[in-house]
């Protein structure tokens, strides 16, 4: 075997793993997109589907103030009924 054909030879091996090298990343970054896009569907899920601790305690503190309100309501409509 000659000089050139082993640089040949050297020269195809080379292209061959630059090759397998290349399509490895391309599968890997296919993989970590498709990752980052069924995350993004999931984070999407659940905004659509859950409420936040934020807007809970929101509600809440409505309700509450709200519940106080009709509570002092009966309690004045029960004085009036009863001629107070």
């Amino acid at each position: 075997m000659g000089s050139v054909e082993v640089y040949a030879t050297g020269i195809g091996t080379a292209v061959i793993i630059i090759g397998a090298v290349a399509a490895m990343v391309r599968d890997t970054r296919g993989q970590i997109t498709r990752m980052y896009h069924r995350f993004d569907e999931h984070k999407q899920h659940m905004n659509d589907n859950f409420v936040s601790d934020k807007i809970c305690k929101i509600i809440n503190t409505q309700m509450n103030d709200d519940i106080k309100e009709i509570k002092k309501d009966v309690k004045e409509l029960l004085k009036k009924a009863n001629g107070g």
